[in-house]
């Protein structure tokens, strides 16, 4: 399963549109060519087309591969990234891949305002889920920390001993982003 900092920092955006496009850097309409074989290889994909362009700018982007294109539908709910943001203590949290199918997202970049995350200086602080051990009846416990790395991780970590609700760590991120103001724009920025 990839990463949170996968979908929101790794991936970038398809180049391609003229100056002063509007829908740059990453709206494009795509659509797929594919070719088959013949005779008897008539089932087999021989090569795959996506035809990127735009129709603003009039730019088109053609990417192939040999053989079959990998190519996986999925929505939101499944990688975290594309789902809605959350607004919890006045904070946007915007959810990562859960561990396991419909389990819910184990990790949130938090932002301050609701703008989708690209760039580690965009994210104000990391929640996080993980499970206690049985010593600690496995309950369910947050983690949060601020800022954000260029490897998608916290700059500063915050309580060792966690939070007893994603909400918990919400509400003591917005606490350090309301007191800490310029510091953390320059630990984030």
């Amino acid at each position: 399963m990839p990463s949170i900092a996968r979908h929101y920092l790794q991936y970038e955006p398809v180049s391609g549109h003229l100056d002063g496009c509007t829908r740059a850097p990453d709206k494009w309409e795509v659509a797929q060519y594919i070719e088959y074989g013949f005779g008897e290889q008539s089932h087999e994909v021989r090569s795959t087309s996506l035809r990127l362009s735009c129709p603003e700018c009039g730019q088109i982007r053609l990417m192939g591969a040999d053989g079959a294109l990998s190519v996986e539908r999925t929505g939101g709910e499944a990688i975290g990234w594309g789902s809605a943001p959350e607004h919890v203590a006045g904070l946007w949290l915007w959810a990562g891949p859960p561990l396991l199918p419909g389990d819910g997202p184990d990790a949130y970049y938090v932002t301050t305002h609701k703008l989708r995350p690209a760039a580690a200086g965009h994210i104000a602080g990391i929640i996080s889920r993980g499970r206690k051990s049985a010593r600690f009846n496995a309950a369910e416990w947050w983690w949060a920390g601020l800022g954000c790395n260029e490897l998608g991780m916290a700059r500063q970590s915050g309580p060792a001993d966690g939070f007893r609700s994603r909400a918990a760590a919400a509400k003591w991120l917005a606490a350090q982003v309301a007191t800490r103001g310029d510091d953390l724009e320059e630990m984030i920025g």
